[in-house]
């Protein structure tokens, strides 16, 4: 059975002023999903702290523990990085666990197709909290194209 968060090697994760950097990470689908959940579930703190400096995880912490105690005690995170991880279309169904204080959404690189991109689209379309949006590096073919056209018609927060 797979390690649901294994932190061999050299990867790190970066918490630092509301951001939570995962890009690098070699996640998979369910990591995140797992991660979405719990920073869904957290109320935001009532007083955002300053930013700090970023740290590194040790191989002996979790990284589920590592994110709630983030999120519970140093910031509300309005920054989240996934990208560069090879995590596909199915990614994308986690999106609605997201915390409405997250307003930057990096993508990037994540392997998604068509299906990826319409869900992505489905869910900007009502969600008016996420103002960026960066997924290069992904297919977008033309049916992609045409999700993210529609979506823009509805989706004014968007910048």
């Amino acid at each position: 059975m797979r390690n649901m968060f294994d932190l061999s090697g050299t990867r790190d994760l970066l918490l630092h002023g509301g951001q939570l950097e995962l890009g690098f990470q070699r996640l998979h689908h369910t990591d995140v999903k797992r991660i979405f959940k719990k920073l869904g579930r957290e109320p935001p703190p009532e007083k955002i702290q300053p930013p700090r400096k970023c740290r590194r995880l040790n191989k002996s912490q979790s990284l589920e523990s590592e994110v709630i105690r983030f999120t519970s005690i140093d910031c509300s995170v309005w920054r989240i990085n996934i990208g560069c991880n090879d995590l596909g279309d199915k990614v994308t169904e986690y999106l609605h666990l997201l915390p409405e204080t997250v307003t930057d959404l990096d993508v990037s690189a994540c392997g998604l197709q068509t299906r990826g991109i319409g869900n992505i689209c489905k869910f900007l379309s009502s969600n008016k909290t996420i103002v960026r949006l960066i997924m290069w590096g992904n297919n977008i073919n033309d049916d992609g194209a045409v999700y993210i056209s529609e979506m823009l018609k509805q989706n004014d927060t968007l910048r």
